[in-house]
């Protein structure tokens, strides 16, 4: 995620904000804290492999979107 564009949101930010869904909603649903979502959120830590599928899965993304890969999405 370092290779984003200063001032954008984070991949998991605007996830997250795409399907409506607080910090608090997205701790809640992996079974963690609020402050470590938000954390990962900035950039201050990563997210770690073993996690990715499931973010994405709570998040209703590709793993590829969390990671900066290149991926299309429709938008219902």
């Amino acid at each position: 995620m370092s290779s984003r564009t200063p001032g954008a949101p984070s991949p998991l930010r605007l996830a997250r904000q795409l399907r409506g869904m607080e910090i608090a909603d997205v701790a809640r649903a992996l079974g963690c804290s609020a402050a470590w979502v938000g954390a990962v959120e900035v950039g201050r830590r990563p997210i770690p492999a073993a996690t990715l599928p499931r973010l994405a899965e709570v998040l209703g993304v590709p793993v590829g979107m969390l990671t900066g890969a290149p991926v299309t999405l429709a938008l219902e």
